[in-house]
């Protein structure tokens, strides 16, 4: 999947049929996209048009995962401001 609102297409623009509902079941049922990607890289693990859009999109779609995933670990440097 995507996110339209960040401009990242997902691949229900390449394989129509391959929508939200799809995804999602398929994540649910293997816990993440990096094991349901593996499953399918390595078995059936959905009906023909999913399994041949997860086998041949799974770079897309890794890469759009690691790009809408929130970065929760970064540094900063807090000066706090003093106010006379």
């Amino acid at each position: 999947m995507g996110d339209e609102v960040d401009g990242v297409p997902g691949i229900q623009h390449m394989v129509p049929a391959f929508g939200r509902k799809t995804a999602m079941k398929l994540v649910r049922k293997h816990g993440s996209l990096e094991s349901l990607l593996s499953a399918a890289a390595v078995r059936t693990v959905g009906r023909p048009y999913a399994q041949e859009a997860l086998t041949k999109y799974a770079d897309y779609l890794r890469r759009n995962y690691q790009v809408l995933a929130l970065n929760r670990f970064f540094l900063y440097h807090f000066k706090p401001l003093h106010f006379d």
